[in-house]
């Protein structure tokens, strides 16, 4: 099933430059682990992914991929809530690993803590 916390982001006043240059960091890094971030316009169930409208991004750490929806949008907090989850996982050794292996426990701790990181790199929550 993957990471897709419930709290949506977007950039803080005087934010932009810091956001953007965090996510061109994580995206380098996750590119230079071979991995490369699918767009899909519209809703996730358009692309075949579960989820309601409120679905911007999704991150399966089994198979490291990132999905991001409403691609024609670009929302950087889809991107980069998606590949910090990556960081995190990465991080923990949970790449590889099915929702099963990891657990709620640690899933809902990767989120709780996300909503730290990502105020920290210049995020603000809107709902």
């Amino acid at each position: 099933m993957g990471l897709h916390g419930k709290v949506e982001y977007r950039v803080a006043a005087g934010k932009a430059e810091k956001v953007h240059a965090w996510i061109k960091e994580m995206e380098a890094e996750y590119r230079d682990d071979g991995f490369t971030i699918a767009y899909h316009r519209g809703p996730a169930w358009d692309s075949g992914y579960p989820g309601d409208l409120s679905v911007g991004g999704f991150f399966d750490p089994f198979t490291a991929e990132i999905h991001i929806f409403y691609a024609e949008h670009d929302n950087p907090a889809y991107k980069a809530e998606e590949l910090a989850h990556y960081i995190q996982c990465k991080e923990r050794g949970f790449l590889g690993k099915r929702d099963a292996e990891i657990g709620e426990t640690a899933k809902d701790e990767l989120e709780r803590e996300m909503v730290k990181i990502m105020k920290f790199h210049g995020f603000e929550e809107i709902r």
